[in-house]
């Protein structure tokens, strides 16, 4: 797992799984955008803030297992 960066080798020692936050486009030309990308208790308090804030924007959280991150494919 040498190509992938530090950061997420952590997380795979500490879990199977990543969490992704991604931010709603607003319209339908407006793309979505990935917010961060993280362990489940990092998402959760970064929704909590998000969510104290009440603005109109919408978030997605998908969970990934490690290591099928996307864009981080691992070549078998």
């Amino acid at each position: 797992m040498n190509h992938l960066p530090s950061r997420y080798q952590h997380w795979i020692r500490r879990s199977d799984r990543v969490y992704q936050l991604t931010r709603m486009g607003r319209s339908n030309e407006e793309r979505d955008l990935v917010i961060a990308t993280g362990c489940k208790s990092s998402i959760q308090k970064l929704v909590a803030a998000l969510a104290e804030q009440r603005g109109p924007e919408r978030y997605r959280v998908s969970c990934f297992e490690h290591p099928v991150l996307p864009g981080l494919e691992m070549e078998c």
